[in-house]
């Protein structure tokens, strides 16, 4: 009973739930291969295939497979939902003449503008692929509650977009069998408060606001603060250009691309805020795993929307979400949670949300469930 999940690349993040998926069910994966950040990776169940993309938008791309999956003949099909990979059409095609079970998974919409079928030509095609699938995959309920009333509920489940939760889970243990002070003196961190941005350096993550948030901040906050920023990318070299010459360099931190995660941990979990003026994705996953709460802009306001990750942070719950953009208004929240200790409660709220519903055990289920309703087999 083959299954195949088809992916424009096959990331490193991903390894975790793909594993979970190859020994429970023998799930291979097709994938291209691309130049972008994304660290990317093949293993012994999968099935590396030729990628074009057609201009620097990765998201534009054709996938080659076709006899690799005429070869495997799958019962299961999952793809990547992405309307840019033009291949999507042709793979749905030949799983409907091999008898195959087509199934969608990704985001599914627009996550700035959401689904408007009957409006919007882009997405009247995403309507037209999910309602002749025979299911769907969010990554949050709420992607799929903007299409609830389009689809068929029944084929409709969310597989919450998850990172290795037990391995986090082991090293937020192992991290946390010491106090917070202790790991900063390991760590070399003397000042009071701390936040962190993880995240590669690029226009849309608007690193550069940091700098001007942090000149808002009341003087006695500053004085006992230090931003430590992790990350490369074209950004990297102004960034430290602008810090220089604001004359911050003792209080704004940068320590280049860090890949190793019980250190990144460690950096969060002695953080009482990840800072991110520009678009949240997976750094959502990693904050919380490791009971670091979160400041940003609302998703509404962002230029480039927050990906689905961002439904973890519950406004005055595991973070902090400020409206229009407006830094003077996230330098004041920041004073406040930092003068009145609201951040510590928010630390427990984010592993309790992590562990309990973005679990990779969650991610797991909704793939799960998309099969035990497609053939009692799974059941």
């Amino acid at each position: 009973m083959k299954i195949i999940i088809i992916q424009k690349i096959f990331p490193s993040y991903r390894k975790a739930i793909f594993d979970k998926l190859h020994n429970s069910y023998g799930v291979n994966i097709v994938h291209g291969k691309n130049k972008s950040g994304i660290k990317q990776i093949a293993t012994n169940y999968s099935i590396p295939v030729k990628l074009i993309q057609f201009s620097k938008k990765e998201t534009l791309v054709f996938l080659f497979g076709f006899r690799q999956i005429l070869k495997e003949r799958p019962k299961f099909i999952f793809h990547e939902f992405t309307i840019g990979v033009l291949s999507l059409s042709i793979i749905k095609i030949m799983a409907f003449f091999m008898g195959s079970k087509f199934i969608l998974w990704g985001h599914n919409i627009n996550l700035k503008r959401g689904f408007k079928p009957f409006s919007n030509p882009a997405d009247f095609y995403r309507y037209l692929l999910m309602k002749s699938s025979s299911a769907v995959l969010f990554y949050s309920p709420d992607q799929m509650e903007l299409v609830k009333k389009y689809i068929n509920n029944k084929k409709l489940f969310v597989a919450y977009n998850a990172l290795d939760t037990d391995l986090q889970l082991a090293n937020y243990n192992l991290i946390s069998a010491n106090s917070r002070e202790q790991v900063k003196n390991e760590l070399g961190i003397t000042s009071r408060f701390n936040l962190i941005f993880i995240s590669r350096l690029l226009p849309a993550k608007k690193p550069e606001q940091i700098i001007e948030i942090y000149k808002l901040l009341d003087e006695d906050i500053k004085k006992e603060l230090v931003i430590h920023i992790f990350g490369s990318g074209p950004l990297y070299l102004p960034l430290i250009d602008m810090i220089n010459a604001a004359g911050f360099t003792d209080n704004i931190k940068m320590y280049g691309e860090v890949t190793d995660e019980i250190r990144l941990g460690k950096f969060l979990y002695v953080s009482d805020f990840m800072i991110n003026p520009g678009y949240l994705g997976l750094s959502v996953n990693l904050a919380f795993a490791y009971g670091c709460p979160i400041i940003t802009f609302d998703t509404a306001d962002m230029e480039q929307a927050h990906s689905p990750e961002v439904y973890y942070l519950k406004d005055g719950y595991s973070g902090i979400t400020i409206k229009n953009l407006n830094i003077k208004e996230m330098a004041a929240a920041l004073n406040t949670s930092l003068k009145n200790g609201s951040y510590k409660k928010m630390r427990e709220n984010c592993l309790y949300t992590i562990y309990k519903e973005g679990s990779i055990h969650q991610m797991f289920s909704g793939f799960k469930n998309a099969l035990c309703y497609l053939d009692d087999q799974y059941k």
